[in-house]
């Protein structure tokens, strides 16, 4: 990154975030326009955390290749805890945000009562809620490492 700590905040805590939630929505959302037959709300639940959890594997991959590729140093400890949040609570988070979204897009497809209603009600809130962990849990990350 920069060697200016703010510009580099901004960009591990911020931007980074959001455009990796929305790559993860990428895959769902394509699902939504092209594919009619998907109509239920666990069919977006399902997608999306599918979605979201092979996106974190590839990263978690992506960030650990030097490691796994270059000699094993370290402690346990060490180890333990870096692959707790790579492989438990980041994946806990990307599938639970990118479902919720999902769910409520798919929502709309499903109950068509609802269809009237202003999509302000259910999908906004829910994007803006996910986006927020996001920035947030990059935010504490930036301010751990």
């Amino acid at each position: 990154m920069t060697g200016d700590r703010e510009s580099a905040f901004v960009l591990a805590g911020i931007a980074i975030p959001v455009v990796a939630q929305a790559l993860m929505l990428a895959g769902p959302l394509f699902l939504y326009l092209f594919r009619e037959r998907f109509r239920e709300p666990l069919d977006g639940l399902s997608f999306g955390a599918a979605s979201a959890l092979g996106f974190t594997m590839a990263s978690a991959l992506t960030q650990f290749w030097p490691l796994l590729t270059g000699p094993l140093i370290g402690t346990g400890l060490d180890w333990a805890v870096r692959l707790t949040r790579a492989g438990l609570l980041l994946m806990l988070i990307n599938a639970c945000t990118t479902g919720v979204v999902a769910a409520a897009l798919w929502l709309r497809r499903y109950d068509r009562r609802r269809g009237g209603r202003p999509l302000l009600s259910s999908l906004l809130t829910t994007l803006a809620v996910a986006f927020g962990v996001q920035v947030l849990l990059g935010m504490v990350t930036f301010a751990v490492q």
